[in-house]
């Protein structure tokens, strides 16, 4: 796999959820497959971004997580500007995705 690898998007998924939002992303880069999930939540402790890689004889595994304490600049679970919600979900989902190919090139 390189760094250069655009990734091929196979799950893209954006969920308002009761106190909250979810983006739910698979991608492949190469032969790798990546799951990013970004959850935003009303408890800041209950929301985190997290990565999973897949492991063919493991199946999804956690290659890191933050807790939501540290996602900034997402918008409130009662905004009802969805647009901004989901980009700023995306932005978290790119430097989650960053760190996962950084740590699975390395």
């Amino acid at each position: 796999m390189t760094r250069t690898a655009a990734p091929s998007v196979i799950v893209d998924e954006f969920t308002e959820l009761g106190q909250g939002y979810q983006l739910t992303r698979t991608v492949r880069l190469g032969d790798t497959r990546f799951r990013v999930v970004v959850k935003r939540d009303a408890y800041d402790d209950q929301g985190y971004g997290q990565v999973d890689v897949w492991l063919a004889a493991h199946g999804w595994t956690l290659i890191h997580r933050t807790p939501g304490q540290q996602l900034s600049g997402m918008p409130s679970y009662v905004s009802k500007d969805t647009g901004a919600k989901r980009a700023a979900a995306v932005q978290v989902y790119d430097r989650l995705l960053a760190l996962a190919v950084a740590v699975a090139v390395a």
